[in-house]
């Protein structure tokens, strides 16, 4: 018996979200000993930085609050979980 494998064809990844218990303090770490690009902090603790083209996105455990650092584009998201139970996104940032 033969299957065929059929998914979304996922060829880059855009963001990735580290849970912190203090987002000031990791960020300082993200940012000064590995010398990540800082994009921006964002009310209520999240901090973005860039990681070679891909986005790192700091924040506390449980925010369900996803914000786009760039002013110009909306982000459109949707949540879903993998078979291991991790939660993960597909993202859109659309011009506005």
């Amino acid at each position: 018996m033969s299957t065929t494998a059929t998914g979304l064809g996922i060829t880059r990844l855009g963001q990735i979200a580290i849970n912190t218990r203090d987002v000031e303090r990791a960020a300082a770490f993200y940012q000064e000993k590995l010398g990540l690009k800082l994009l921006s902090k964002e009310p209520p603790g999240l901090a973005f930085f860039d990681c070679g083209g891909v986005r790192l996105m700091l924040e506390r455990p449980g925010k369900a609050g996803v914000r786009s650092w760039r002013p110009a584009h909306d982000l459109w998201i949707t949540f879903f979980r993998d078979s291991e139970g991790n939660l993960l996104a597909l993202m859109s940032e659309v011009a506005r």
